[in-house]
């Protein structure tokens, strides 16, 4: 016995892989970008981290003697130089360092949990570009209101 149905198409065929494709490269896009943002504050942060290293290094005898001006009256050239040494090792090799080592843990932890936990809010999940374009927004806000004051 013949029919004139037509056969249902199966769900794989090549209507539906094509908005499945289409799909899929939005998603890989939006994937690449949100890596490449990360990867851009985790190289600022970076930066900023080493310019201070660096910069102390640079200033670190003047700043010293400036903050520790109390403590050195009184005291010779050879024991200033001394004193001078040691709190600058202290704040350089111990203090800057366990400090970048904490909060390069904190930072990563808590800006991942916080991801996980406002990715789960459905108006940020469906409009993730506008939370992002928010956020430096609300970044930027202090530095124009120093501006707009002077």
């Amino acid at each position: 016995m013949a029919t004139d149905m037509q056969p249902t198409p199966p769900a794989g065929d090549a209507s539906s892989s094509g908005s499945n494709a289409a799909s899929n490269a939005a998603s890989n896009a939006a994937s690449r970008r949100a890596v490449a943002l990360v990867v851009t504050v985790a190289a600022l942060g970076y930066f900023v981290d080493i310019f201070d290293l660096l910069l102390f290094g640079l200033v670190r005898k003047a700043s010293l003697t400036e903050v520790l001006a109390p403590q050195l009256v009184g005291k010779t050239a050879e024991q200033v130089d001394t004193l001078l040494a040691e709190k600058g090792v202290l704040l350089d090799n111990i203090l800057q360092t366990t400090g970048l080592l904490v909060g390069g843990l904190v930072w990563g932890v808590g800006i991942t949990t916080l991801g996980y936990f406002l990715g789960e809010i459905s108006w940020i999940k469906d409009n993730v570009e506008i939370a992002a374009l928010a956020i430096v927004a609300l970044s930027l806000l202090p530095i124009a209101i120093e501006l707009w004051r002077h």
